[in-house]
Formats: structure tokens, C-alpha cells, sequence
């Protein structure tokens, strides 16, 4: 029987691995309030800005998503009547349905990235370190409403049309366990996204960076029954939350 971790802080976690590997977390070198909006980490030497955003929330269960949700489950049954959520029986969505009701998330995704990018901006600007390359870290450790393929695709998509400080985004579990096809282990995440400006020596960081975080959270879980490495992320597309 599958039994998790017990439930590390994300963010103490986070800022003792950024330390332990020669990162600095930005506002130790800060007064007290900072004197600018700034982001969380910094690796001078491969010239990497990284700001965390831990999603703790389920929008799913907020309540204007849960009214556009239920909206979308009136439109698509008008538009079938023969058609029935999977809680009465039915099996299967159309396409438009899906792509419905993934863009009822896009919004609060989208507000958290256009966030980091400020951030991200302003800690250039000001540190300075204007030719640092970008990355958002976004920690899933409680939004279960989308499974984790779409919430890549969303993130994905945000990046690739807005966020201009941001290079990376890298979608992340730690306490926050996913179900994989034809894999009898539960699986915790690390999936970057790239936008068509990202270098390939930034590829190279964050895949070391992921090698590198894996070693860290077993020193403080014990060893994994498993790890999976790929840049094939089409395991993802009938992955699931285990809630």
C-alpha cells in the first residue's frame, strides 16, 4: 500500500537545497523590507533567477471556478443530452470540453505567473543582473482539481505567449504524489517548460538542478522505490493526482 512522505515545507525545504548546492536566497542580501519586488534565488555563476510559487490553493473548489464549472456542465449537456459526468456513469469528454474547462484555470494560473515575471523583471533590473536567465518554480502541493498534463500544457502555453522574464518554468511536486500509466509507484514531479528564447546550457542547468533536487529530497525522505529520468513528457498526458 502506497504511503507518502510526511509533509515537508515547501519553501525551508526549497531554501536549505538552493543553499546546500551554492545558490543564495536573494533576501538574505536584502534589508528588511526589500527595497524592490524582488524574486527568491539566485545562481551568479550560471546566471539563473529563480522565483517560487507554492499553489496551495484548489481553484477548482474556489467559488467562481466552481460556478464556471458548473456553467460548462449545463452548456455541454444541452448541447448532448445523452451525455453524463463521470460522478452519474458517464464515461468520456469531447475535445471542447476539455479545452473548456482547461481554460477555466487559466486565469489564476495566469495570475501567478504574470507574478514571477514581475518579480523576476525587477530583481534584473535592480540587483542588476540583466542578462540572468529566468525560472519559476511552481510547487503543485494542493491544487488536485487538473491533472497534471494540463496544468503543464497551460503553463506551457502562458509562457510561450506572455511572461517575457521568464525563460523556464518548472512544474514541481513534493508532497504531492501523481499516479503514472504502467507504473505500479507513485511518482513526485519535476517538468520543466521552456520558452523558444531558452539556451541550451539553461536546458543543461535545470536537468542538473532536477538531478540534483531528487538526491536532496531523499536525504530527507529515504530513498525512492524508483527514478524515472525523461525529456519525453508524454507520460504526463494520462497521469493522475493521487487525492
Amino acid at each position: 500500500m502506497f504511503t507518502p512522505h510526511a509533509p515537508l515545507a515547501v519553501e525551508e525545504t526549497i531554501d536549505g537545497f538552493v543553499r546546500s548546492i551554492g545558490g543564495v536566497k536573494i533576501s538574505d542580501e536584502l534589508p528588511n523590507p526589500p527595497p524592490f519586488e524582488n524574486a527568491d534565488y539566485i545562481f551568479r555563476e550560471a546566471g539563473v533567477i529563480i522565483e517560487l510559487k507554492e499553489v496551495t490553493t484548489d481553484f477548482g473548489k474556489a467559488g467562481g471556478i466552481v460556478d464556471k464549472l458548473i456553467g460548462l456542465h449545463e452548456k455541454h449537456y444541452r448541447n448532448d443530452p445523452s451525455w453524463r459526468p463521470a460522478l452519474f456513469g458517464g464515461v468520456g469528454h469531447s475535445k471542447a470540453f476539455i479545452a473548456d474547462f482547461v481554460r477555466i484555470f487559466r486565469e489564476p494560473l495566469g495570475r501567478i505567473l504574470k507574478k514571477a515575471n514581475s518579480q523576476i523583471k525587477s530583481t534584473k533590473k535592480n540587483l542588476p543582473f540583466e542578462n540572468g536567465f529566468g525560472v519559476t518554480m511552481i510547487v503543485n502541493d494542493g491544487f488536485k482539481s487538473l491533472e497534471p498534463y494540463f496544468v503543464r500544457a497551460l503553463i506551457s502555453d502562458i509562457l510561450l505567449n506572455s511572461n517575457s522574464a521568464i525563460q523556464c518554468c518548472v512544474y514541481i511536486t513534493v508532497n504531492t504524489y501523481v499516479e503514472v500509466p504502467e507504473s505500479e509507484y507513485a511518482h513526485l514531479l519535476w517538468v520543466p517548460s521552456y520558452s523558444e528564447h531558452a539556451p541550451q546550457r539553461l536546458v543543461d542547468f535545470i536537468d542538473n538542478l532536477g538531478d540534483r533536487w531528487f538526491n536532496h529530497l531523499e536525504s530527507l525522505t529515504g530513498p525512492f522505490d524508483v527514478s524515472d529520468k525523461t525529456s519525453d513528457t508524454s507520460f504526463l498526458n494520462d497521469s493522475k493526482t493521487i487525492k
